[in-house]
């Protein structure tokens, strides 16, 4: 917690209030939100390619994840003879059981 989200939080409502109000939104809401807002505006200007490359990226992270940590996911990903490094692709999505 950084040291105006302390100062804010051991105030009167009263100056709590109008503290907020006057703090613009990027400090109100934290360093969490100030990279991801950071991260969105930066995003917006990027080409075909870099957007496909970092979902892809995304992805198998997301899937590694998944894998290592969910033994559901581990389950089904083995019994279907899939494993994270076989991603080398969005559209490779599609030879993943679905999960019902």
């Amino acid at each position: 917690m950084s040291i105006t989200s302390k100062l804010i939080h051991r105030s009167p409502s009263v100056i709590k209030r109008a503290l907020y109000k006057t703090l613009p939104f990027e400090y109100r809401y934290g360093k969490k939100f100030r990279k991801t807002l950071k991260f969105l505006l930066e995003s917006i200007t990027w080409d075909e390619e870099r957007l496909r490359a970092f979902q892809l990226k995304r992805l198998k992270q997301l899937i590694h994840h998944c894998y290592t940590n969910i033994p559901y996911y581990r389950k089904i990903m083995d019994e279907s003879d899939l494993k994270p490094h076989d991603i080398k692709d969005i559209s490779d999505i599609r030879y993943f059981p679905y999960l019902t």
